[in-house]
């Protein structure tokens, strides 16, 4: 009985030995996964189905990202497929992506309303749309996983894989992966798991050089860059608003119908309408939105009625062109705004909208000046609204979630994404001119010249220099050598690559040169000012060996007399990114676009307008000199904006096969009076019977 007593003592010892064994038992399982291009090429995904067309809402910067490897994807043998893809606003859609699904024709048959979460939509689209799939791209829901997350979607396109948007890899995730039959994860962000091999990719950096050497490996050649910044989807958080309206205020009409009316008008200033608003004093980051409505909108179709709208701040110790326009400048609404229409294009509002950012401003007044034009009537009536908004940062996107059109548009390029949040540049207080000086008031170089500096010299340093980075690794050159830049610029001079910039002028700079006739500088007249300082270009990202630093007018480069751009540069820019993304679409369906439009497509039109001659009318100089005006040339006619359309005719389209119409000045304005509405004008007044 003692012996039995010991034996299961020893037997019950033994099992617990091996419970412990069991449990601390690690199999040895597969080797390491690294995500290399030669790696993630021998993986992929089956899908069981693709819809025909799909919309996206753009309440989500994620949603594009999930949606991008069903809307254009490719096979083992690296073709591909792809449809279109509209992202959009569902309440409130613009009229360009409602216009190019029209144009495209196709049947959406997935519409990703923004109802559910991201991490409801992906994985009901991987398991509705995928049959399995080696790997999967798994994104943090936040920020920093949106960061990178955006330049690692194309990956999900080139391997059709299903993009899968999460805060934890929790049972559901677990789940549908498992249906799958995933073994392999790419982690972007603060996610972990063990039940799949995964792979971290920590940083935008990271998962740029993953998707450089999948690309390589695929496709034997990469020569398609886009460059974007993962901040325009994310707005900085309002702190406080404050809201200003005026009354409705007439004001007598200020066109040459009324003759009489504007003459005494503009005497009596009855043709202005004027409200003032000040922005609190906390409000270091200002978001001003300025509608101004047209109460009378009538006409706007038939006679091109519109209104004017200037601002500027009211003090006296700043120069006239800030007290006139340092908010607004030749702000009209039918020609700066659409009309708001319904469905039968009836005018619900004639407007003129305008966002603009102000920093360090805090208790400064501004002056909004409105004027009116409207043909048929005497007088008209307008109203002012102003919303403030006190900004937690200034990183606003004036062109709203552009980046989220990335992926897609890279794509299908077959390309990789260049995505940082430093690119962005806005004033703050760590921006200052050369003398130390901090640059108080509008947000960009063109209203604000002391920026220019510190806004140029960041282009050079936070976006250029990344860039020849980036260039020379693709190139296999190192540029830190005495001859790299040279070896560089001749590399891609003889055989360049492509550049999409996705972005406004915030969120992806230009460089801003200076100007002999609009100079950088606050010394300029009110009507310099007014049309914007300097000469803006996306240039840069074109050209290798800029002389660093040097943004004048007559700028050289490091190895050529002239300056050259040695790569393809274009920038993509809208209102927000259903604008972009329709413009995109429009390109990638272009040719079905147009095949439904007969010989359309065999006719061009060159038009050209008055502005292109210019001449120096002695006497009229003379008047100018004498009453202290400036003596640039101004629009006349000269003859050259005629030969010019000719000769586009002659040597350009016709040999291309075009039937070719041509219009010069008025006549080439987009659309002009009808009859009735001339015979409306000239009875409007006496002095024009």
């Amino acid at each position: 009985m003692k012996n039995d007593k010991v034996i299961v003592t020893i037997g019950v010892v033994i099992l617990l030995l091996a419970a412990v064994g069991v449990y601390f038992y690690k199999p040895a399982g597969e080797k390491v996964f690294v995500a290399t291009g030669e790696t993630l090429n021998l993986m992929g995904g089956v899908m069981k189905d693709v819809p025909s067309a799909m919309e996206v809402s753009d309440s989500n910067p994620f949603y594009a990202l999930i949606a991008t490897p069903l809307a254009v994807h490719y096979d083992k043998e690296g073709n591909r497929e792809v449809i279109p893809m509209y992202i959009k606003n569902m309440p409130n859609p613009s009229r360009a992506v409602v216009r190019t699904e029209q144009m495209v024709g196709r049947l959406v048959d997935l519409v990703i309303d923004g109802t559910k979460s991201p991490k409801e939509v992906s994985l009901e689209l991987a398991e509705k749309y995928w049959d399995k799939s080696d790997l999967a791209l798994v994104i943090k829901d936040d920020k920093e996983g949106y960061e990178v997350g955006l330049v690692a979607t194309p990956i999900a396109s080139y391997l059709s894989i299903p993009v899968i948007v999460t805060n934890k890899i929790d049972s559901d995730v677990i789940e549908t992966l498992s249906k799958l039959k995933v073994r392999h994860a790419l982690i972007c962000g603060n996610l972990s798991t063990d039940l799949f091999t995964p792979y971290k990719i920590e940083t935008a950096d990271d998962a740029l050089n993953v998707i450089i050497s999948l690309v390589e490996e695929k496709f034997g050649e990469l020569d398609y860059i886009t460059m974007t910044n993962p901040l325009d989807a994310w707005r900085p958080k309002v702190l406080d608003k404050k809201y200003f309206s005026s009354p409705v205020m007439e004001i007598k009409s200020s066109v040459s119908t009324q003759l009489v009316q504007m003459a005494v008008g503009a005497l009596l200033q009855s043709t202005i309408a004027k409200f003032n608003f000040t922005i609190p004093e906390d409000y270091k980051y200002a978001l001003v939105k300025v509608e101004v409505v047209n109460q009378d909108p009538e006409g706007i179709d038939e006679f091109g009625d519109a209104i004017s709208v200037q601002g500027g701040i009211v003090d006296p110790t700043k120069p006239e062109n800030l007290q006139m326009f340092e908010l607004i400048s030749y702000g009209v609404t039918s020609a700066s705004n659409p009309a708001v229409r319904d469905a039968n294009g009836r005018v619900i509002k004639d407007r003129f909208y305008q966002e603009v950012l102000i920093y360090d401003r805090g208790g400064a007044k501004y002056e909004l000046q409105v004027t009116g034009n409207w043909l048929s009537k005497k007088s008209g009536k307008v109203q002012i609204n102003v919303e403030v908004d006190k900004l937690e940062n200034p990183y606003y996107a004036m062109m709203k979630g552009l980046s989220t059109v990335a992926p897609y548009l890279t794509a299908y390029h077959k390309g990789i994404i260049f995505a940082r949040p430093d690119f962005a540049f806005y004033p703050d207080d760590n921006v200052r001119t050369q003398k130390g000086e901090r640059c108080p008031g509008y947000y960009s170089v063109r209203k604000n010249p002391k920026l220019a500096y510190a806004h140029n010299m960041h282009v050079f340093n936070k976006i250029h220099k990344p860039l020849n980075k980036l260039l020379a690794k693709l190139a296999d050159i190192d540029i830190s050598t005495p001859d790299g830049l040279k070896q560089l610029r001749n590399y891609y001079k003889d055989d360049p690559v492509y550049i999409a910039i996705v972005g406004d002028a915030e969120m992806m700079p230009r460089i801003v040169y200076d100007n002999w006739l609009m100079p950088l500088s606050e010394e300029v007249g009110p009507y310099q000012y007014a049309y914007g300082l300097g000469t803006p270009s996306d240039f840069i990202y074109g050209n290798i060996d800029p002389i660093p630093g040097d943004y004048s007018n007559l700028a050289n480069d490091t190895y050529s007399y002239y300056p050259y751009q040695e790569n393809i540069v274009g920038r993509l820019a809208g209102w927000d990114a259903q604008d972009v993304c329709a413009q995109v679409v429009r390109t990638i369906f272009y040719y079905d676009i147009i095949e439904k439009f007969g010989d359309w497509k065999n006719k061009a039109t060159v038009l050209v307008g008055g502005g292109q001659d210019f001449q120096r009318p002695p006497i009229r100089y003379l008047i100018s000199k004498l009453t202290g005006n400036s003596e640039e040339a101004v629009k006349l006619p000269t003859g050259f904006g005629k030969l010019m359309m000719e000769r586009t005719k002659e040597v350009t389209l016709e040999p291309l096969g075009f039937n070719v119409t041509t219009a010069y000045d008025y006549e080439a304005a987009a659309a002009g009076y009808s009859d009735e509405a001339l015979d409306v004008i000239k009875k409007t007044c006496l002095l024009n019977r």
